[in-house]
């Protein structure tokens, strides 16, 4: 009975952390649905966030960054792309919105995105 509750309680602190790491994530940085955070950083004036994907289409959530960064006030500065990358740079204003999208093994997809807010 001991181990099942100590499960629980494992459990349920590890929804509470998923939890808070990601309500901080900065609106700018789009958090796909059923997408693993894998690792946030935050510093003064920039945050990174990684996520891993599962079973998504590449162009099909290329297309939702995208229009989630220009919704949020983006607009897309230098793009790179490889048989299995793409990198974007989006600017708004006071910000730069870089996103890095890789294709790792089938069905699995690497997305990293940094947001940079300019001192004024």
């Amino acid at each position: 009975m001991k181990k099942k509750t100590s499960a629980i309680a494992l459990t349920g602190i590890l929804a509470l952390l998923s939890t808070s790491a990601l309500a901080a994530l900065p609106g700018a940085i789009f958090h796909p649905r059923g997408a693993e955070v894998v690792k946030t950083q935050e510093d003064d004036n920039s945050f990174a966030a990684e996520f891993r994907l599962r079973h998504h289409s590449f162009d099909k959530l290329l297309q939702q960054i995208h229009q989630h960064a220009e919704n949020q006030g983006f607009s897309v500065t230098t793009s790179a792309v490889s048989p299995h990358a793409i990198e974007l740079t989006f600017q708004s204003e006071q910000q730069e919105l870089g996103i890095l999208l890789e294709q790792k093994d089938y069905g699995e997809i690497a997305y990293k995105a940094d947001l940079a807010s300019w001192a004024t």
